[in-house]
């Protein structure tokens, strides 16, 4: 199964950390949901994570798409880059999205 994701932050972090989750599959999933979220710092060439966050509650079901939107309370410092890392599960296929990068369909 492949999964196609988006993590979308719609607002910088730096204000509130409201974030869209969304994914479709390629055939009809009987679970989709995102499995966990964290928020991660840039340092130097790398990312460190520094706070493990509660994914959305919402699980979608017999379907090939999934959406959802969380507002997360961050304590993110001026001038630094934060991103969120996700891990998206369908039917115990799992893939790892960030909210900096763009998926190429």
């Amino acid at each position: 199964m492949l999964i196609f994701t988006s993590l979308m932050p719609l607002l910088p972090l730096i204000q509130g950390g409201y974030t869209v989750f969304s994914a479709f599959t390629t055939y009809i999933a009987d679970r989709i949901a995102v499995a966990s979220c964290s928020l991660q710092v840039e340092n130097g060439d790398s990312w460190e994570t520094i706070q493990y966050l509660n994914p959305p509650g919402y699980v979608a079901m017999n379907t090939v798409t999934y959406s959802a939107e969380k507002t997360f309370s961050l304590n993110c410092e001026s001038g630094k880059n934060y991103r969120i890392k996700a891990v998206f599960s369908a039917d115990g296929h799992t893939v790892v999205r960030y909210s900096n990068e763009l998926d190429e369909f």
